[in-house]
């Protein structure tokens, strides 16, 4: 069991791991490099594969626990209001900010690029960056608000699908 800015991960936990989405973590583990020995979990990902995370860089790395319920919640209610919409931005300035956000791994950050990116597939044809970048937000949402709420992805993208009309 870690403890970092009053937040406890241990073993057996779903995280969100910013860049990977949803992961549990299976162990901890200490592994020697030369002549130091670090403390890693062991992250079983959501979408495939595991990763190391050292213990020590957990926070500066956004490793955290999943959002509450209650957050989850607020989120589904953010993603289905009508967001505002700069169109003078180019759509390459647009993907690099919406990148950034997904990168920061914070809800409210990519639950904004989602928002934003389904309201404007409603009305125009996204780019393949925009679309891969929908894509990461929506697995991003659906693993996170999922597990918060006991949902099957299923029905998290259900009520995606309404906001898509």
């Amino acid at each position: 069991m870690t403890k970092t800015a009053d937040k406890i991960i241990k073993v057996g936990d779903n995280v969100f791991y910013p860049g990977h989405g949803v992961a549990k973590v299976t162990g901890v583990e200490e592994h020697a490099f030369g002549d130091i020995a670090q403390e890693f979990f062991i992250l079983e990902l959501e979408r495939g594969g595991k990763s190391m995370v050292p213990t020590t860089h957990r926070d500066e790395l956004g490793l955290r626990p999943l959002v509450s319920a209650r957050k989850a919640r607020a989120l589904l209610k953010q993603v289905i209001e009508e967001p505002e919409l700069d169109d003078s931005v180019r759509w390459k300035d647009r993907a690099q900010a919406y990148t950034e956000r997904l990168k920061s791994g914070a809800p409210e950050r990519y639950t904004e690029v989602l928002q934003e990116l389904l309201h404007r597939a409603k009305n125009d044809r996204l780019s393949a960056t925009e679309q891969r970048l929908l894509d990461t937000a929506r697995s991003f949402f659906v693993g996170e608000v999922g597990e918060a709420l006991s949902l099957a992805p299923e029905k998290v993208e259900e009520r995606l699908a309404a906001v898509s009309q």
